[in-house]
């Protein structure tokens, strides 16, 4: 049994406090908030046995193996360091940083602790989203020439999202879906990078739109926004063949076309605890290897992706106030 640890306790915390609960290899062991009450609230909603109000507390606990970072954007740097500082494994909530140059430290920090560390991008290690790819591999739709990847939500309520300091916009928190989702399917080996971005009042975006081109021809293309009804749709094609997709953070369900337009067969997303627990079961995984990286989602993966970003930011002259 991993003894589990989150740092903050806000939605995207009560979320995987439930999938620990569920998971027979996991013990929700700790939680940390800034307000020790909060805290306490927490654990006794999900039944930890430690409740902690500060998040020093709860890594110089040695009986803490597994650190689940859900605190926001602008704050993983810094707690997943002092995680991995203590000795403790680290599954740290998407976007992994809030840039590459942060992600890289962490990397090298990862491999001179000799700990577990992964990007919790939960959508990668979905059954469904694995099939595909396989699928896609094997040729169902012969050679794969375009992705269109779209992932909005009406999030103008939500705080956070407006303020840089916290590392606000769309593209690290809805974005970063799609780039995740064209690189496990088309890879990492991109060659050319344009985008288009609004942005607010702020400095942060509100939507970005992103076109990749591959050596070989192939092109994606990703819009992300937080100022529009809920969507998520995704649409593969090939010379042979299509997929539609309802789901670019999560996979519910795709359908496979021929090139005849005609459909070929429809496939649901199967039963699980919320989907966070195969996400959850690979870092157990790793640690009971060894391991410090995943197969799945490398940390070189996840340096792809903050890259990317990187540079999307960069066209438009976007950056967070500690990167001024």
């Amino acid at each position: 049994m991993v003894k589990v640890g989150i740092i903050g306790a806000g939605n995207i915390a009560r979320k995987m406090a439930h999938t620990i609960n569920c998971e027979e290899k996991a013990t929700a062991y700790a939680i940390a908030a800034r307000d020790l009450t909060r805290a306490q609230a927490f654990a006794d909603e999900f039944d930890f046995e430690k409740a902690y109000g500060s998040y020093l507390e709860l890594v110089e606990d040695p009986e803490v193996e597994l650190v689940y970072v859900a605190t926001t954007h602008n704050f993983h740097y810094e707690h997943c360091k002092l995680a991995m500082n203590h000795g403790k494994h680290v599954l740290c909530e998407k976007a992994i940083t809030i840039n590459a140059n942060q992600l890289a430290e962490l990397i090298k920090l990862a491999h001179e602790k000799q700990v577990t560390f992964m990007e919790a991008i939960w959508s990668r290690f979905m059954p469904l989203q694995l099939k595909l790819k396989q699928m896609l591999d094997e040729g169902v739709i012969g050679t794969p020439r375009l992705i269109q990847s779209n992932h909005g939500a009406l999030l103008e309520d939500k705080e956070r999202m407006y303020r840089p300091d916290l590392a606000g916009g769309a593209l690290l928190d809805l974005g970063v879906y799609n780039v995740h989702f064209v690189m496990q399917m088309f890879g990492n080996d991109y060659a050319t990078v344009s985008s288009s971005m609004d942005l607010t009042d702020e400095g942060v975006d509100r939507t970005t739109a992103i076109t990749l081109t591959y050596p070989d021809g192939r092109m994606a293309q990703m819009l992300t926004t937080m100022a529009t009804m809920r969507y998520t749709d995704v649409l593969i094609i090939g010379d042979k063949g299509m997929f539609r997709i309802d789901g670019s953070n999560h996979i519910d369900l795709m359908r496979l076309y021929d090139q005849d337009n005609q459909l070929v067969e429809t496939y649901q997303r199967p039963a699980d605890n919320g989907g966070f627990d195969f996400q959850l079961r690979e870092a157990i995984n790793l640690i009971e290897q060894g391991k410090i990286e995943s197969d799945i989602v490398s940390l070189e993966d996840s340096l792809v992706v903050m890259r990317l970003m990187d540079t999307v930011r960069a066209q438009h002259g976007f950056k967070y106030p500690e990167e001024k």
